[in-house]
């Protein structure tokens, strides 16, 4: 395969992992998919790696990663003044995942802050592990947005516990 054909790994890869056992190693999965696999009992005492980063010549720079950091949930929480812009954000986020797939499922939701006088938020919900991959890629879709960015697993778990009011959701897929 020449050079001009070969897939461009630089812009797939990066937040995926790889799953290294005694007998093999698998490449390219997404978050959920590792899960599938450690559930199954198909990953037993696995080295856990995210590929960081892409060489020109298709090398992997990777960081090893615990299972507890795939099983743990983070949070980007864009919180708008009005629905209005909320929305935008929202729909935003769902062009931006159909034109180039976030590296990691993403739970992703609109919702009603009703402790902040009528705000409204955006809530990106992923594996902790994933937190640096779904930053790169806001920042490779290049999300424009006003709102006020929240972030840290302890600001999702105030945010779940709070009185919020889901009024759409939807998974983004890697």
């Amino acid at each position: 395969m020449t050079q001009d054909a070969r897939p461009n790994l630089a812009r797939f890869l990066p937040g995926r992992f790889v799953v290294k056992s005694q007998n093999e190693t698998t490449t390219g999965l997404a978050a959920h998919e590792v899960l599938e696999l450690i559930e199954t009992g198909n990953a037993e005492n696995a080295n856990l790696f995210r590929i960081h980063r892409v060489n020109p010549d298709n090398s992997l720079e990777l960081v090893g990663v615990s299972i507890d950091a795939l099983r743990r949930s983070d949070a980007l929480i864009f919180v708008e003044p009005d629905v209005a812009a909320a929305r935008l954000d929202y729909d935003a986020l769902c062009a931006a995942a159909a034109h180039r797939p976030p590296p990691c499922r993403i739970d992703l939701s609109l919702a009603h802050v009703k402790e902040e006088n009528s705000a409204h938020a955006v809530v990106l919900v992923f594996p902790f592990a994933c937190s640096e991959s779904v930053g790169q890629w806001l920042v490779a879709v290049d999300l424009k947005t006003a709102a006020r960015v929240e972030t840290s697993p302890t600001r999702l778990a105030d945010f779940q516990s709070s009185n919020s009011q889901n009024i759409l959701s939807t998974t983004l897929e890697p």
